[in-house]
């Protein structure tokens, strides 16, 4: 049983030990074989979706192997919650629990309720600052999105904002300089100022068909355009 390159059949892999064949004290090859060392393990990366029924899962992929699992899950994020309304039973998020912080924190799945509250509204500064946030799903039951959300949430690459969604804040999403795609359902009819402030990287705006209202403000480094691609607005200008 030498372990030398001569005599390796395969490398250890995510979920076998590297093996080799036996051989000779002459150096010949034989026949057998025998593993030696562990397994490298999976090398799981998660990102966080919800599905059409709403429920939230993890789509799993290993970056060695290429093998995938899902798992359905309630909620991957130590969020916090505020109540807004106790007779409507309705609450908003104001940020998450920052020294509870996991890797899972960079891809952040609202959920549609907490303790029997409906999730309407992400509060302002909720998620200010968070720079390792690169994904967050945002449920079908919020309205409106606060100002200041997601400033200087600098890796966030992408947004969809769902239909439900009526109002963004002022300066929501300035200085996500990684920001290059949003897509704002057909329900949203107010932006706030500078909303997209500070979004360098940020070409284009799509608007889901049926939106009727266009606001968009100085300084936000983008053109608005349809879910076609034909021009609606350009900065500055408000139908």
């Amino acid at each position: 049983q030498v372990v030398t390159d001569a005599y390796i059949v395969s490398n250890a892999d995510c979920e076998h030990a590297a093996t080799y064949y036996y051989s000779c004290s002459c150096g010949d090859l034989g026949t057998e074989t025998f593993e030696y060392g562990s397994p490298l393990g999976h090398d799981w990366h998660y990102e966080y979706l919800q599905a059409p029924e709403g429920e939230y899962y993890q789509n799993g992929t290993c970056s060695r192997c290429g093998e995938k699992e899902k798992t359905t899950i309630q909620s991957v994020n130590n969020l916090n919650f505020e109540v807004i309304n106790e007779e409507e039973k309705t609450c908003q998020v104001t940020g998450y629990k920052e020294f509870y912080y996991d890797e899972r924190d960079n891809y952040i799945c609202i959920p549609k309720t907490w303790n029997d509250y409906k999730v309407t509204s992400i509060g302002k500064y909720a998620f200010k600052g968070h720079s390792s946030l690169s994904s967050i799903v945002i449920p079908d039951s919020v309205t409106s999105i606060g100002n200041y959300a997601f400033h200087c949430c600098s890796s966030l690459s992408s947004i969809v904002i769902p239909d439900s969604v009526t109002s963004i804040g002022d300066y929501a999403f300035d200085s996500c300089s990684y920001l290059s795609s949003v897509t704002i359902g057909n329900g949203v009819n107010s932006i706030g100022e500078y909303a997209f402030c500070g979004c360098t990287s940020l070409s284009s705006i799509i608007v889901k068909e049926g939106n009727t209202v266009y606001d968009s403000r100085e300084d936000c480094n983008a053109i608005i355009r349809t879910s076609t691609n034909t021009l609606i607005a350009g900065c500055a200008t408000t139908i």
